[in-house]
């Protein structure tokens, strides 16, 4: 692939980028929760699941997945520079549905894989369900113990004929486990729990071990001991992957349905869809329901899972791939803007068969664009998807009132970004309605702005760009790792910090922030303020784990000087940096040490330029706050 862009951020973006790096590096290695020295505004609790829920994940087909074909997959995304943070082994890696033993003429080495896997960061999943078909190896057992829902009934399903896993039954919940752990013990960290629950309905009564049951008290028994028996063997990195809200067309209708409970998903997939543009809105519809229902994150198989009959006639291009290239750059867009970034399904999903196929590069290109957008906004997602799961709540908020017979397929992703999907393959261009109640900053041109209500009857949007705006006055913590995603938030020099982007700063009486989520440590928190006047305010809590930060504010024209106060740890100490010599452009600031001692923290920073400032922090760790004089907004 083309090496990554390099060099600093466009001139013409009209941006203030401000570096501000806290080095941290203690004197003290302590086993208690880190200390804040300068604490958030509330309360961040350690994160309610793992981050890899916001990657980017691939997969194939069962019929096309084998262990070196999985391995063929993640090699070449990777030599296209595209990160992959999740694979997803589909139904069929097993020697039956549901007995869990790994049929070594596909896996060979399943362990061996997976730890290879893990190795350069990549998350396994794995497809399961409670289902036992009845020619599985571990059927006959479970029927004979009664472990079984309906005396082992089986029913008819996608995969054969099968019988239901009674969890009422402590006995064959413990065999079941035993089960399973043929699958956690290789390394696999989370599961795709397909949505076979619905089919006891079948039954009409549910007979299980402590009697009569419902079809929701079954299908939260079963997501949620997968989510909890992972987590048992797994750790708190363990997730499931399961449907949300999915719905069927009865009659021209959508029929929906809920299938796992919300307290446990944190990376729904909103069901199989066509390869269609009309195939994507139907995504978009099982999202808005999902949302409306309170789910907190999911997202849908980019391109869409469905093979598809094409009717005759159609460009030989798309039924050799199964899907058109216009649709499918499309969906990778609308994917790098939910909260999970999955692909994968029957045909072709992979970016360079597109290209192959074409004869064209972009295909690639533009993938591995919006991945890396997706990857960018991962502590933005993550501390939206925590929120959300917290307060039973969604990160999508659709803009129209109804799933069913949406008005428009707009909708805001967490707080602070605004997407207008495009719908359409003929067309590069999108009528807009902007939300009201704020402003609204172009994603690619930070330098134009739209005023909230207001109607764009004409947004030029070639296949590189999707219609994506940023809150006015929002600040987004994003980690940027490279110019990949477009160098508009920063590029490689960004890589090992959060950045906080502040979109054009608003003058309000309340102070705007950000917040970073860890798993096991305090979150960290960012915000910003106007003291009065021309003076912006900086801040960031700050912890002994806390990361390096860099603060890019855009849309501002120019400011008169920079400011940078330490605050330590010792009775919240704080002092000005001053210059070291009046010749240089380094900056000195100490804090915090005994009477005619050395200083317990201790901070540089220079000055390059009216627009970067670089901060590192040494000795243990202090916070600080820069303080902005003399603010001229464009």
């Amino acid at each position: 692939p083309p090496p990554a862009p390099s060099g600093t951020m466009s001139p013409s973006l009209l941006s203030l980028s401000i570096l501000f790096h806290l080095l941290l590096l203690s004197f003290f290695t302590s086993s208690t929760a880190p200390t804040f020295i300068i604490p958030p505004q509330i309360t961040i609790n350690a994160a309610p699941y793992a981050q890899w829920a916001h990657s980017h994940w691939v997969w194939l087909a069962h019929n096309q997945e084998s262990q070196q074909s999985l391995l063929n997959l993640v090699d070449t995304y990777s030599q296209h520079e595209i990160p992959v943070g999740g694979l997803n082994i589909d139904s069929g890696w097993s020697t039956g549905y549901n007995n869990f033993q790994w049929d070594t003429k596909k896996f060979p080495n399943s362990t061996e894989f997976i730890s290879l896997l893990h190795s350069r960061d990549i998350r396994v999943v794995a497809w399961a369900t409670s289902m036992v078909n009845d020619d599985s190896s571990n059927f006959a057992e479970g029927k004979e113990k009664g472990y079984f829902l309906n005396n082992g009934s089986t029913l008819k399903w996608w995969h054969g004929h099968g019988a239901f896993i009674d969890y009422t039954n402590p006995e064959a919940l413990e065999w079941w486990h035993r089960q399973l752990d043929q699958m956690f013990d290789a390394g696999v960290d989370a599961t795709k729990t397909d949505g076979t629950d619905p089919y006891v309905y079948l039954f009409v009564l549910i007979r299980a071990h402590k009697g009569i049951i419902t079809e929701r008290e079954y299908a939260d028994a079963y997501y949620r001991d997968f989510l909890n028996y992972a987590r048992e063997k797994r750790g708190k990195e363990a997730l499931i992957m399961a449907r949300p809200a999915d719905s069927f067309e009865i009659g021209g209708f959508d029929l929906f349905l809920d299938f796992a409970p919300k307290d446990c998903l944190t990376s729904g997939w909103v069901g199989d869809q066509d390869p269609t543009f009309d195939g994507l809105k139907h995504a978009l519809r099982n999202m808005f329901r999902s949302a409306n229902r309170g789910y907190a994150n999911f997202g849908s198989d980019i391109g869409g899972y469905k093979g598809y009959h094409w009717p005759e006639g159609t460009d030989p291009r798309i039924v050799q791939l199964g899907r058109s290239k216009e649709l499918f750059i499309r969906w990778v867009q609308l994917g790098a803007f939910n909260s999970l970034m999955e692909n994968g399904g029957n045909g072709a999903h992979e970016p360079w068969r597109f290209d192959e196929v074409y004869n064209t590069n972009d295909t690639v290109n533009i993938y591995r664009k919006f991945v890396h957008i997706h990857m960018d906004l991962g502590p933005y997602l993550y501390e939206a998807g925590s929120y959300a799961l917290e307060t039973h709540t969604s990160v999508m908020h659709p803009m129209a009132y109804s799933a069913e017979f949406p008005s428009t397929y707009e909708y805001v992703l967490g707080k602070d970004i605004f997407v207008s999907p495009m719908l359409d393959e003929s067309t590069s261009q999108r009528h807009i309605t902007f939300p009201k109640g704020n402003d609204w900053v172009d994603w690619w041109d930070p330098s134009v702005v739209h005023s909230g209500g207001s109607k764009l009857d004409h947004y030029d949007c070639p296949m590189d760009r999707f219609p994506v705006f940023k809150r006015k006055g929002s600040m987004i913590a994003m980690n940027v790792t490279s110019a990949y995603s477009g160098g508009i938030h920063g590029d490689s020099n960004h890589k090992g910090h959060i950045t906080f982007v502040i979109s054009h700063p608003v003058r309000s009486t309340h102070r705007e922030s950000a917040r970073v989520r860890y798993l096991y440590t305090h979150g960290i928190e960012a915000s910003y303020g106007f003291e009065g006047g021309h003076s912006m305010e900086l801040t960031m809590s700050a912890h002994e784990e806390a990361p390096d930060v860099v603060f890019l504010i855009q849309g501002i024209r120019s400011l008169d000087s920079v400011e940078m106060i330490m605050m330590g740890a010792v009775n919240g100490e704080e002092t000005i940096a001053k210059k070291v010599t009046q010749e240089s452009e380094l900056w000195e600031a100490e804090v915090g040490g005994p009477a005619n001692g050395p200083a317990q923290q201790r901070a540089l920073f220079f000055v390059n330029s009216p627009s970067e400032i670089k901060v590192r922090a040494v000795n243990n760790q202090a916070g600080a706050k820069l303080l902005l004089r003399g603010v001229k907004e464009m």
